[in-house]
């Protein structure tokens, strides 16, 4: 994908508040993501995880100095530049202290959560797109952003548990009554629920789910919730 024409500073402003943007009213200016597997709405970069979230560094210098040395896997790959985006599942490895973390809502904000090695090696990708290709081949897209060849049995909505760092599918979850879930979006964003039913609509209105949590049922968007299971 081009960089061209892509800005290396955003307003914190503008950024959505899921986001952990420190000194939105204070400072005005933040450094971009760049292209990559996430929107610029969508993630943040690895100088704020590693500088502002994780601590692991203490300034760009620091944080380059370390990508640079391969020493940060984002989903099982050493990625090198400083503004690569992060997003939800993503699963972040930092080799030098032997730390792995899922990138997760976590009090409405987009945080990494620390994981062990097993959790690690699964990334949860859910399947927001499908369409058929020349010889009857299916391509389906995943929520990062990315597209891979499929069996027409995989539906849209369900979750693929993607090994790492091959990216080879090791399962699936459907989204389906009784289904363990995620929100990622909306005020329930972090919540993980009991999928009950979800209530399909007429014409362009999304449809809706019905779940239930320990502290309570609620209701959300379908496109927010994602599949997991008791491995999660």
């Amino acid at each position: 994908m081009s960089k061209k024409g892509n800005s290396p500073h955003t307003k914190r402003i503008s950024l959505p508040k899921t986001l952990p943007v420190a000194g939105r009213k204070e400072h005005v200016w933040i450094a971009s993501v760049s292209p990559g597997t996430h929107a610029r709405s969508g993630g943040i970069n690895l100088l704020m995880l590693l500088r502002d979230e994780l601590s692991v560094c203490a300034n760009l210098s620091e944080t380059k100095r370390l990508l640079n040395s391969g020493g940060v896997l984002v989903d099982g790959q050493a990625r090198k530049d400083a503004r690569f985006p992060v997003g939800i599942m993503d699963i972040i490895s930092i080799l030098p202290a032997k730390k792995a973390y899922r990138m997760q809502i976590t009090g409405g904000k987009l945080k990494p959560a620390e994981v062990d090695a097993k959790k690690a090696s699964i990334k949860y990708c859910k399947v927001v797109g499908k369409r058929t290709l020349k010889k009857k081949k299916i391509a389906i897209t995943l929520h990062d952003g990315r597209s891979l060849l499929a069996d027409d049995n995989v539906k849209v909505g369900s979750t693929l548990k993607m090994e790492l760092p091959k990216f080879k599918m090791h399962g699936s979850i459907s989204m389906a009554p009784g289904a363990k879930c995620v929100v990622i979006k909306g005020k329930h964003a972090g919540k993980i629920a009991k999928l009950e039913n979800i209530s399909k609509r007429t014409g362009s209105i999304p449809a809706r789910a019905q779940l239930k949590a320990s502290e309570g049922d609620f209701s959300t968007l379908a496109n927010y919730l994602v599949a997991v299971d008791e491995d999660f």
